[in-house]
């Protein structure tokens, strides 16, 4: 996992899903070359041992479910478009985050999150949430600004849960969170349900 730093967030042998719709192993990063899939400039990497292919099944799932809010899908296209390249590493401890200084998405396809009002949001709105960070102008530099952001932590975050995600739970009838610091990451079965299991 990451140092702190620029780090932002919620709460090896490298395989990658290849464009032809087959699972390819291969010791570097494939990127994504599927034109009509939803992002043909992010590299999926998996954790060591770990990258197989119902992760990519639950990220690709996640993406189509995102798509279908229009800010959402803004802001997967403009990551998509850019000149910049994303890797979307898989993790397993519900602690999704993303590095602005490597373009690193950390994202744990089965981790939905419960909110303090006690609201189950999908892994899927948790990956929505690390991709509209990617999707900043500012960089890191908000990550740095707790002036009036209260339990938001930052104005990152704050911009962030009140912006794109709030949207976007609207648009998939996900309930909302009003802060950054309590909740906690819980199971589900795959990247799109929201039970919320202990």
């Amino acid at each position: 996992m990451p140092g702190v730093g620029d780090l932002t967030g919620c709460g090896g042998a490298l395989g990658n899903w290849g464009g032809s719709g087959t699972w390819s192993e291969d010791a570097g990063l494939t990127n994504v070359q599927n034109p009509g899939q939803f992002v043909s400039n992010v590299l999926v990497v998996g954790s060591p041992g770990a990258a197989n292919p119902a992760e990519a099944l639950d990220y690709f799932n996640a993406l189509k479910y995102l798509m279908r809010d229009p800010g959402m899908a803004a802001i997967i296209r403009r990551l998509q478009d850019s000149d910049t390249i994303y890797e979307v590493y898989f993790i397993h401890d519900g602690n999704d985050a993303y590095l602005s200084s490597t373009h690193s998405v950390f994202w744990d396809p089965k981790s939905s999150f419960l909110t303090k009002e006690g609201g189950c949001q999908s892994a899927a709105l948790g990956l929505g949430h690390e991709l509209a960070h990617a999707d900043n102008l500012w960089g890191g530099f908000l990550v740095k600004v707790k002036i009036g952001a209260g339990d938001y932590e930052n104005q990152e975050e704050k911009r962030v849960i009140v912006g794109a995600e709030a949207k976007a739970a609207a648009t998939l009838g996900e309930p909302r969170r009003y802060d950054h610091i309590y909740g906690e990451a819980r199971r589900d079965p795959n990247s799109t349900s929201r039970t919320c299991r202990p």
